[in-house]
């Protein structure tokens, strides 16, 4: 059984097609069998849209009841209300069908599947309707061809108009929440209907009643096209066309006759025409809603994830803070009770009264604690690296006293026994140079601590040249055991050494030369090794370094100088 609510919607689509159709016929619309203007079938098709293959039943009703009151034959009213119900049922189905296939997504999409069904129902109709004149089931005063065109052009008129209010229904509430724009094309409206009803009591002109009709019903298409919703345009749109259709019959012939019917046409293409443009303009709109909802997610996300940067970058510079303080300290109070060990044990062993044995364990303690010293020293070196270098670090020094002062301190240390350590300064390389003394000193120590480290006998060379002008090429050569290929590219990274077996045998930290290289690149050079196992090693850097002439002069002085000069 029919629920209650679905009954009453059939009962409404068979009262509202009777109604429209013996209104369509008290208003002259009707000529015998046909009907020139069709809202019934608009009705008719939407009732299948929307309810399906149960609306057919009420249709059928629906146009019996209509063509009865009308006065046609028991022939026509079987005729017309078959054709009408299959039509209907017919080209529901093609829009569902093409809606399948094609899936539209957009306005435009939807009003295409929509102007396939209505083409089909019309189509039906017209070919019912001469089919049946064909084997005498309805008169006409028309042959086939004009017969099909006049039916097909009358329904599509129906369908296209009534339809578009029907489908549309459900932007009722924002059309009461704002009434302006439907105001508005209603006065319009109203305002071409008199201008036509004035011109047709006009004497007759060169211009036709039709040609009135359409040329005033452009400027409402045009508008009602660029409307931003649907319900209201299509409202007035049915409501001008059929009442300037109704000044027309009123004022010239009858539905049958070729003004009506070249109106019926203009006014086809028109609503086809300003319902497409309608579509492709809410697509539009719809585009750039979405564009700026798309765009405003976007921003937020940036916001977001800008914030989160944020707030992890201050966690990151806030924990490297308190690790550098944390290092910082520890290294102060280890190295302060280490020193003492240090200086102790120095005290002890420069004592004549140590037995060997005693001498022996005094002297671990003593290379223990220089070992561990120098282990904190790199720790802490390498932890001061983001600290950058000081904007007033550079300075006035002599690069061979440099060298010679990290050379003779090299040659005290422990593992330096029996090795020859030396350096010199190539010829024609100006001594005097300004630049980050203190990390040319700290590269250089670590290179030269590194070459003894690891040289068990032979030589140990530095070398200074300048490659081109102002540009420091420092070399320190050794005759250790070299280094593979395959590690010459890892030594530089922290925690990296030549191997396992070289940090058991060795041992270290693995940060010496990652130090060494931060140094450098941020003094704008660059560092390398050329090594081959058995064959010793030469680490080298470059640094630009200029060349200050002799003379006095603070080092402030001469960087100014040398940058107005650049």
């Amino acid at each position: 059984m029919l629920e209650r609510n679905t009954f009453g919607r059939l009962a409404l689509v068979a009262i509202s097609i009777s109604l429209m159709l013996a209104v369509s016929r008290e208003l002259a619309f009707g000529h015998g069998v046909l009907i020139g203007v069709a809202p019934a079938s608009g009705v008719a098709l939407c009732a299948v849209l929307l309810m399906r293959g149960a609306a057919v039943p009420a249709i059928i009703l629906g146009y019996a009841l209509g063509d009865i009151l009308g006065g046609l034959s028991l022939g026509a009213t079987m005729t017309n209300t078959a054709l009408h119900g299959l039509a209907a049922y017919g080209g529901a189905n093609v829009m569902r069908k093409a809606a399948r296939r094609r899936r539209p997504g957009t306005k435009t999409g939807e009003w295409q599947v929509f102007v396939c069904g209505a083409w089909f129902f019309a189509l039906l109709v017209a070919a019912g309707s001469v089919a049946a004149q064909a084997i005498g089931l309805i008169a006409t005063d028309f042959h086939s061809l004009p017969l099909a065109g006049f039916v097909f052009l009358s329904e599509l008129l129906g369908v296209l108009t009534v339809s578009a209010v029907l489908l549309n229904y459900r932007e009722f509430p924002k059309v009461r929440d704002n009434l302006r724009p439907t105001l508005g094309i209603s006065v319009l409206g109203i305002a071409l209907l008199c201008a036509l009803e004035f011109l047709l009591h006009l004497p007759p002109t060169t211009i036709s009643p039709s040609h009135l009709a359409i040329l005033l019903s452009i400027p409402l298409a045009l508008w009602i096209a660029m409307l931003p919703r649907s319900l209201d345009g299509a409202a007035v749109t049915f409501l001008v066309m059929h009442a300037a259709l109704f000044l027309l019959v009123a004022h010239s012939e009858p539905v049958v006759g070729s003004d009506f019917i070249v109106t019926i046409l203009f006014l086809n293409v028109l609503t086809m025409a300003c319902q497409f443009v309608h579509s492709v303009n809410l697509d539009r709109l719809a585009a750039l809603v979405e564009n700026k909802a798309h765009k405003s997610e976007l921003e937020k996300r940036v916001e977001e994830r800008t914030a989160r940067l944020l707030a992890m970058t201050e966690h990151a510079v806030a924990a490297d803070e308190a690790k550098s303080k944390f290092i910082a300290t520890i290294s102060h109070e280890l190295r302060t009770p280490l020193n003492g060990v240090i200086g102790m044990a120095s005290v002890v062993l420069a004592s004549n009264r140590l037995d060997p044995e005693t001498r022996q364990n005094v002297n671990m303690i003593h290379g223990s604690g220089l070992h561990l010293l120098s282990i904190i020293n790199r720790i802490l070196d390498f932890s001061r690296l983001g600290e950058g270098i000081p904007k007033d670090a550079d300075t006035i020094f002599d690069i061979e006293d440099l060298m010679t002062e990290v050379v003779n301190e090299a040659r005290f240390a422990p593992e330096a026994a029996g090795l020859d350590i030396r350096g010199n300064v190539e010829p024609g390389v100006e001594r005097r140079r300004l630049g980050y003394r203190q990390g040319v000193r700290q590269v250089l120590t670590n290179l030269v601590g590194n070459a003894i480290k690891f040289t068990d006998e032979g030589t140990v060379k530095v070398r200074i040249s300048e490659i081109e002008r102002n540009l420091i090429r420092v070399e320190v050569c050794d005759t250790g055991p070299g280094i593979p290929a395959n590690m010459t590219h890892k030594i530089f990274r922290p925690f990296e050494q030549g191997g396992s077996a070289v940090t058991r045998r060795y041992g270290g930290t693995g940060l010496g030369l990652a130090i060494c290289k931060e140094i450098v690149s941020r003094m704008k050079g660059r560092i390398g090794v050329e090594s081959e196992p058995g064959a010793g090693s030469r680490f080298w850097f470059e640094v630009p370094l200029s060349s200050v002439p002799q003379g006095d002069g603070s080092a402030k002085d001469v960087a100014d100088e040398l940058q107005n000069s650049i």
